[in-house]
Protein backbone atom coordinates (compact mmCIF):
# COMPACT_ATOMS: atom_id res chain seq x y z
CA UNK A 1 0.00 0.00 0.00
CA UNK A 2 1.58 3.41 -1.08
CA UNK A 3 1.77 5.36 1.88
CA UNK A 4 -0.84 8.16 0.94
CA UNK A 5 -3.53 5.14 0.14
CA UNK A 6 -4.45 4.45 3.25
CA UNK A 7 -5.82 8.39 3.06
CA UNK A 8 -7.73 8.15 -0.19
CA UNK A 9 -9.35 4.86 1.13
CA UNK A 10 -9.92 6.74 4.61
CA UNK A 11 -11.86 9.49 2.41
CA UNK A 12 -13.91 6.57 0.20
CA UNK A 13 -14.95 5.14 3.38
CA UNK A 14 -16.30 8.36 4.96
CA UNK A 15 -17.96 9.19 1.41
CA UNK A 16 -20.04 5.66 1.42
CA UNK A 17 -20.60 6.01 5.29
CA UNK A 18 -21.79 9.15 5.11
CA UNK A 19 -24.52 8.14 2.23
CA UNK A 20 -25.65 4.81 4.03
CA UNK A 21 -27.66 6.60 6.77
CA UNK A 22 -29.39 8.54 4.83
CA UNK A 23 -30.55 5.35 2.27
CA UNK A 24 -31.55 3.58 6.01
CA UNK A 25 -33.68 6.50 6.73
CA UNK A 26 -35.27 6.60 3.86
CA UNK A 27 -35.98 2.83 3.84
CA UNK A 28 -37.09 2.45 7.30
CA UNK A 29 -38.56 5.60 8.56
CA UNK A 30 -42.31 6.34 8.31
CA UNK A 31 -41.85 9.38 6.18
CA UNK A 32 -40.61 7.41 4.00
CA UNK A 33 -41.04 3.78 2.91
CA UNK A 34 -41.50 2.39 6.10
CA UNK A 35 -39.85 -0.94 5.93
CA UNK A 36 -39.88 -3.25 9.12
CA UNK A 37 -36.10 -2.59 11.15
CA UNK A 38 -35.79 -6.40 10.93
CA UNK A 39 -36.47 -6.42 7.25
CA UNK A 40 -34.13 -3.00 6.70
CA UNK A 41 -31.38 -5.29 8.41
CA UNK A 42 -31.63 -7.98 6.44
CA UNK A 43 -31.47 -6.18 3.58
CA UNK A 44 -28.42 -3.93 4.70
CA UNK A 45 -27.04 -7.77 5.45
CA UNK A 46 -27.54 -9.10 1.66
CA UNK A 47 -25.91 -5.44 1.26
CA UNK A 48 -22.98 -6.17 2.64
CA UNK A 49 -22.91 -10.09 1.49
CA UNK A 50 -23.35 -8.95 -1.90
CA UNK A 51 -20.60 -6.64 -2.39
CA UNK A 52 -18.14 -8.64 -0.48
CA UNK A 53 -18.49 -11.48 -2.75
CA UNK A 54 -17.87 -9.21 -5.94
CA UNK A 55 -15.03 -7.55 -4.13
CA UNK A 56 -13.54 -10.30 -2.64
CA UNK A 57 -14.27 -14.04 -3.74
CA UNK A 58 -12.63 -13.21 -7.48
CA UNK A 59 -9.71 -13.02 -5.30
CA UNK A 60 -9.91 -16.32 -3.20
CA UNK A 61 -7.51 -18.84 -4.45
CA UNK A 62 -9.21 -21.51 -6.65
CA UNK A 63 -7.82 -24.29 -3.89
CA UNK A 64 -9.21 -24.96 -0.79
CA UNK A 65 -6.10 -26.20 1.06
CA UNK A 66 -5.81 -22.06 1.93
CA UNK A 67 -3.74 -21.62 5.49
CA UNK A 68 -7.06 -20.98 7.76
CA UNK A 69 -6.36 -18.52 11.09
CA UNK A 70 -9.19 -19.76 13.05
CA UNK A 71 -8.53 -17.24 15.39
CA UNK A 72 -8.31 -14.40 12.92
CA UNK A 73 -11.64 -15.53 11.82
CA UNK A 74 -12.64 -15.71 15.34
CA UNK A 75 -12.05 -11.68 15.63
CA UNK A 76 -13.41 -11.23 11.93
CA UNK A 77 -16.81 -12.56 13.14
CA UNK A 78 -16.87 -10.70 16.87
CA UNK A 79 -15.74 -7.66 14.58
CA UNK A 80 -19.14 -8.07 12.54
CA UNK A 81 -20.90 -9.24 15.58
CA UNK A 82 -20.51 -5.46 16.83
CA UNK A 83 -20.65 -3.91 13.72
CA UNK A 84 -24.12 -5.16 13.15
CA UNK A 85 -24.85 -4.81 17.01
CA UNK A 86 -23.97 -0.75 16.64
CA UNK A 87 -26.21 -1.25 13.14
CA UNK A 88 -29.18 -2.34 14.75
CA UNK A 89 -28.96 0.73 17.45
CA UNK A 90 -29.07 3.02 14.36
CA UNK A 91 -31.73 1.67 12.36
CA UNK A 92 -34.04 1.16 15.42
CA UNK A 93 -33.18 5.24 15.48
CA UNK A 94 -33.52 6.05 12.13
CA UNK A 95 -37.18 4.36 12.10
CA UNK A 96 -38.89 7.00 14.50
CA UNK A 97 -39.97 9.57 11.99
CA UNK A 98 -38.56 12.87 14.66
CA UNK A 99 -34.79 11.28 14.31
CA UNK A 100 -32.78 13.57 12.55
CA UNK A 101 -30.07 11.47 10.92
CA UNK A 102 -27.60 14.44 10.49
CA UNK A 103 -27.50 14.88 14.27
CA UNK A 104 -27.88 11.19 14.88
CA UNK A 105 -24.47 10.74 12.85
CA UNK A 106 -22.62 13.32 14.70
CA UNK A 107 -23.75 10.81 17.69
CA UNK A 108 -22.65 7.78 16.69
CA UNK A 109 -19.39 8.91 15.64
CA UNK A 110 -18.45 9.58 18.84
CA UNK A 111 -17.19 5.86 18.60
CA UNK A 112 -14.46 7.74 17.25
CA UNK A 113 -12.68 7.93 21.07
CA UNK A 114 -13.37 4.45 21.60
CA UNK A 115 -11.34 3.60 18.70
CA UNK A 116 -8.25 5.98 19.59
CA UNK A 117 -8.42 4.69 23.01
CA UNK A 118 -8.71 0.71 21.85
CA UNK A 119 -5.97 1.45 19.39
CA UNK A 120 -3.78 2.96 22.40
CA UNK A 121 -4.69 0.94 25.25
CA UNK A 122 -5.10 -2.48 23.59
CA UNK A 123 -3.02 -2.36 20.57
CA UNK A 124 -0.02 -0.12 21.96
CA UNK A 125 -0.43 2.40 19.42
CA UNK A 126 1.05 5.20 21.63
CA UNK A 127 1.16 8.43 19.76
CA UNK A 128 4.00 10.20 19.31
CA UNK A 129 4.67 13.42 21.27
CA UNK A 130 3.57 15.68 18.21
CA UNK A 131 0.68 13.88 17.43
CA UNK A 132 -0.54 13.27 21.22
CA UNK A 133 -1.86 17.22 21.14
CA UNK A 134 -3.80 16.83 18.14
CA UNK A 135 -5.49 13.83 19.15
CA UNK A 136 -6.11 15.14 22.35
CA UNK A 137 -7.90 18.37 20.52
CA UNK A 138 -9.75 15.77 17.81
CA UNK A 139 -11.05 13.96 20.95
CA UNK A 140 -12.58 17.33 22.92
CA UNK A 141 -13.83 18.51 19.27
CA UNK A 142 -15.79 14.96 18.96
CA UNK A 143 -17.13 15.39 22.59
CA UNK A 144 -18.65 18.70 21.88
CA UNK A 145 -20.15 17.46 18.67
CA UNK A 146 -21.88 14.58 21.04
CA UNK A 147 -22.63 17.14 23.11
CA UNK A 148 -24.28 19.52 21.08
CA UNK A 149 -25.78 17.08 18.37
CA UNK A 150 -27.92 15.53 21.31
CA UNK A 151 -29.49 18.51 22.43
Amino acid sequence: MNANNWIVMGLVAAFFWGLYPIMFKISVNSNYFNTPVQVGMIGFSLGVVIVSAVLYLPDLPISLNVEFNKWGFFFSVIAGILWCLGQSAVTNALSHPSTNVSRLVVLYNVNTLITVLGGILLLNEIPESGDRVQIIIGAILIILGGIFSAR
